[in-house]
């Protein structure tokens, strides 16, 4: 979900967009409130890596380390979560854009469910 001011009939189209869409299309600042039914907050302004995953163990030091190891600096992290155990979801705010391969390689990690990566954009 996201904050918009707009007619009902634009929000309609807006609301069939996928999420790198809506980032691409809307001008000034989001508010990103909720994905795949849990509550989040952020903006999607910086290059920003949203992976939705199992909350297990060492996930967050297998997603950092792939980072660390492409020498990538994380500017903000935020973590989500329904219960432990359950589906949880890594919001990382990137200092440099993500690789289309560091995507593919973090996609396939276990316990991880999907990954995106929305690039900043500099208009």
């Amino acid at each position: 979900e996201y904050r918009l001011s707009c007619t009902e009939e634009a929000k309609k189209i807006v609301d069939r967009l996928t999420l790198e869409q809506k980032v691409w299309l809307m001008s000034g600042n989001i508010d990103i409130t909720s994905l795949g039914g849990m509550n989040v907050d952020f903006s999607g302004k910086e290059n920003t890596l949203i992976i939705r995953h199992r909350d297990t163990p060492g996930m967050i030091a297998l997603v950092t380390g792939a980072l660390a190891s492409r020498q990538m600096n994380i500017a903000t992290m935020q973590v989500f979560r329904r219960d432990a155990g359950a589906e949880a979801i890594m919001v990382l705010e990137l200092d440099t854009p993500l690789t289309p391969e560091l995507l593919t390689e973090l996609r396939q990690l276990h316990d991880v469910m999907d990954a995106t990566f929305l690039a900043r954009r500099d208009d």
